[in-house]
Formats: C-alpha cells, sequence, structure tokens
C-alpha cells in the first residue's frame, strides 16, 4: 500500500458508522482477528474472556458519548461484526499497551508565526507493530450534527488524530502512569478531540471523562492557540509552547508528574526522540514549512529507534516489530492533512482534503 484509503461517510452517527462498516469490513475483520491473536499471545485470553473483558467498558461509553456508542452499533452492523467486537477494538491500547510498552510516536505543534506559510502546523510519526500498517485509513466524516473531520486512524476504530472544520488538529503519543482501569478508553477520546471547537473544550472534554488509561494530547487550533495535556488516569498538566512551537514522545515532561512515568525507564529511547525533535525544530525556527517537516520526520539520529522508527535488528527485542507506521503533518487552518504510508524516508506523502 503506498497510500491509505480514503474512507468517506456522512449523515447521523449510527448512519456514519453503518458506512464506515461496510466501506471497510474486510480490514475491520483482520483488525478483530488480529485483536483475538495479540491478547492471546500476550495475555492468554481466549475470545470469550477478551469479550468479557471489553464488555466492561461498555456503560462508560454509552454513558460519556452516547452518539458514539450508535456509531459503533452502525460499524458493527455494516461489517457484520458483533457489537462486542467493535467494542473490542476501542480497547485495543488498554489491553496491550501495559503488557508490550506499547505504540511510541512523535509529535509536534507548531505556531503560525515560526512557519513559511504562516498558519499552525501539528502532527506526529505514529508508532505501532507493522501489520496494523494494513489497516489505516483516511477517514472523512460529515455528521448530520457538529463539524467535518479528517483523521488517519484504523478500519473499525471511532477515530484518531487528524483535523476538523472548526480549525483543530490534534496528535497523540503514549504514556503510561500506572493505575489504568475500566472506564473511557482511549479511542474514544480521540474521536471526542475531532469533534471539539477550541483547544480549551478539548481539555474540558479530557477531564469529564473517567479515563481508562493515561496518554498524551498534543492541540492546535487555527487560530494560534496551541497546547500539550499530559494525562494521567485521573489528573493532567498542561504544557504551553516555548520558542512557538511544542515536541513531546513517551515521557512526562512536566515535573508534577515525571514520578508517574513507567515507560521512560524501559524506553529511554523516548527522550532521545523527544529532545531531537525540538533540537530540528529550534534548528529551522521561522522557516519552518510543510516541507521541512517531512524532512524532519525522515530524522534517523539514534537509529533504529529515531523520529522515523525502524524496527530493531534483533527480533527477540521487546520493541522489535514497533515501526512508523504513517507520518503527518496537518493543517488545520486550511483543512489539509499530509499523510505518507510507513516510514517517510521510503514512501512520499499524499495530501487529503477536509
Amino acid at each position: 500500500m503506498d497510500k491509505f484509503p480514503l474512507i468517506e461517510v456522512s449523515g447521523t452517527n449510527y448512519e456514519m458508522g453503518r458506512q464506515h462498516g461496510e466501506l471497510c469490513c474486510q480490514g475491520i475483520r483482520h483488525f478483530v482477528e488480529a485483536m483475538y491473536s495479540e491478547t492471546k499471545e500476550l495475555k492468554g485470553w481466549s475470545r470469550e474472556e477478551v469479550i468479557q473483558q471489553a464488555l466492561a467498558y461498555d456503560k462508560y461509553i454509552e454513558e460519556f458519548a452516547p452518539h458514539l456508542y450508535q456509531e459503533m452499533k452502525g460499524i458493527a452492523e455494516g461489517s457484520a461484526v458483533s457489537f462486542e467486537e467493535i467494542l473490542m477494538l476501542q480497547v485495543r491500547g488498554e489491553f496491550t499497551q501495559p503488557v508490550t510498552g506499547g505504540q511510541e510516536c512523535t509529535s509536534y505543534a507548531i505556531l503560525g508565526k515560526e512557519t513559511i506559510e504562516g498558519e499552525v502546523l501539528v502532527g506526529q510519526n505514529q508508532d505501532l507493530t507493522e501489520s496494523f500498517q494494513d489497516q489505516g485509513i483516511m477517514l472523512h466524516m460529515a455528521p448530520k450534527d457538529g463539524p467535518r473531520m479528517l483523521c488517519c486512524t484504523l478500519a473499525g476504530s471511532l477515530g484518531h488524530n487528524g483535523i476538523n472544520s472548526y480549525g483543530l488538529g490534534w496528535a497523540v503519543n503514549a504514556l503510561d502512569s500506572g493505575g489504568w482501569r475500566e472506564g473511557v478508553p482511549r479511542y474514544v477520546l480521540f474521536r471526542r478531540m475531532l469533534e471539539q471547537e477550541s483547544v480549551d473544550a478539548a481539555i474540558s472534554e479530557l477531564r469529564r471523562a473517567r479515563r481508562a488509561s493515561s496518554c498524551n494530547y498534543v492541540l492546535a487550533h487555527a487560530s494560534g492557540v496551541i497546547a500539550d495535556v499530559e494525562t494521567l488516569v485521573e489528573g493532567d498538566g498542561v504544557l504551553r509552547p516555548e520558542n512557538g512551537f511544542l515536541a513531546h514522545a513517551n515521557d512526562y515532561l512536566i515535573p508534577e508528574l515525571m514520578e508517574h512515568d513507567k515507560l521512560l525507564p524501559e524506553h529511554p529511547d523516548t527522550a532521545i526522540r523527544a529532545k531531537r525533535m525540538k533540537e530540528l525544530l529550534t534548528e529551522h525556527s521561522g522557516s519552518l514549512s510543510v516541507e521541512t517537516m517531512m524532512e524532519i520526520l525522515k530524522d534517523h539520529h539514534n537509529y533504529p529507534q529515531s523520529i522515523c522508527l525502524h524496527q530493531l535488528s534483533d527480533p527477540e527485542a521487546e520493541s522489535a516489530t514497533l515501526k512508523t507506521i504513517s507520518s503527518m503533518i496537518s493543517r488545520p487552518a486550511s483543512g489539509f492533512m499530509h499523510v505518507a504510508v510507513g516510514n517517510p524516508c521510503r514512501n512520499e506523502y499524499h495530501t487529503y482534503e477536509l
């Protein structure tokens, strides 16, 4: 695959879900089987046990976002898989990251005064196991109520990082603070970020939820507001831009939250990637552009555990299968996303329009 397929849906949430399911039925079924295999390997769960574990999150999703609950029902009907299996896909991160160390990712947000185009840029390299690359889609949503949305996500998931017609864009990084619990899973929160009008509204939504897990959210608005929210299961901290930009990987940067960090001790490359991103953004300060970011996201400092992450040569290493599965540069003011499949050093960027 040299380009993620564009999936366009519209209407009520249930209708959008049904269309999503119909258009992505094969990818969704592959994702379901991959989830069964992964949880069997990592946790020893049978299919019945995976479903029972997923059902513990059901009531929290329905209460927090009933319209997305209906959308999940539509995805299930359209793809001809069970609702419980679609629910299972939304809790992938909560099930697998505590065992594997999870996705990595390096993200950024840049104020317009630092860019040649004069507009905010936000995006990331998304790092997961290579098998998920084949489930990647660009999902364009035009709901009956709310903003249009465009995101790079996985078939069957409610959404991921992207932009909306309110001018909001966002990116995400895994964080692990421990204490994970039954609650609103991250993929539901990912979608709720896409539905918000402003950075402040997105932060309020994160705080409203009974979060099941910790995560990092890089938020940017076309008006020139950017922020980074590091969350615990309960509690959070907000970083504001220094020198016109924000950069983040998978370690807590707010001093009060650092003591909760479970990933950094096991994955020291995360601090290296974040530092390198800051260095490169500083080096090009005032002259950053979409093209510049395309080159930065290909960076191989500390290869293979670099911003452009490659699989480790040692197949027995814990993160041997992690790699960059997508690379993104979003322009929320003009409504464009530039996205490369897999490692951007090997594949060209394609442009999608909101």
